[in-house]
């Protein structure tokens, strides 16, 4: 089964980037999330998306060959197809005036001055910066429902900061990677030692108990 690293975060934290240089750095291929949610040939980008289950599909049959693969985006509504094939996940984040300055600075170098005011583009790219600077409370995706995905997964988790510099950040993430399966053991090892502390604390009460 192909695994690798997803990394997620607001937009604006600089996902996109880091994912590539990681991937570079482990010569690994780099898949975008957004490239499997938004079809490409609309007249206004980002306007139409495939079905759920159309995302699912071409994004699978696109990583499967692959051993390992580094992965960045927002699949909050069908991430749990994917969940099994994440060894590690990275939590990227940015203060909300940096990202949505960064997101905004991006829009016009990509789509000049369509998003501006006045282009067939303003309207929805006031839309998009609004939702970004909701997204430590009811934003889509929002920082609650990232946080909780990430408690909830078992594999290696890190949580990194955007506006430290980014080869800083990608060596921190190859570095664990590269050491995923002893950080593994040691929590392994850990739940065990946990298991076994309980186990012995109830036996002894338990004898306690019957000599009492």
């Amino acid at each position: 089964m192909s695994t690798g690293i997803m990394i997620i975060g607001p937009s604006g934290s600089g996902k996109t980037t880091l994912g590539r240089v990681v991937a570079e750095k482990l010569g690994y291929p780099y898949f975008d999330v957004d490239d499997y949610i938004w079809k490409q040939d609309t007249e206004e980008p980002y306007t139409e998306m495939y079905t759920k289950k159309e995302k699912i599909s071409r994004l699978s049959n696109d990583i499967e060959p692959y051993e390992h693969f580094v992965m960045s985006g927002s699949m909050s509504s069908f991430h749990y197809a994917f969940d099994d094939k994440f060894e590690m996940m990275v939590f990227l984040y940015v203060e909300p005036d940096i990202r949505v300055q960064r997101v905004h600075n991006r829009a016009i170098e990509r789509f000049g001055e369509r998003v501006l005011e006045g282009g067939d583009m303003h309207q929805s790219h006031m839309k998009f910066l609004e939702g970004n600077r909701k997204y430590e409370t009811d934003g889509s995706p929002n920082l609650r429902e990232q946080k909780e995905w990430m408690k909830n997964m078992s594999c290696v988790k890190l949580e990194l900061d955007g506006i430290h510099s980014l080869e800083n950040n990608a060596e921190i993430i190859v570095k664990n990677w590269e050491k995923r399966d002893n950080l593994r053991l040691k929590k392994l090892k850990i739940g065990i030692d946990r298991k076994c502390d309980k186990k012995a604390k109830t036996v002894y009460w338990e004898k306690r108990l019957r000599k009492e």
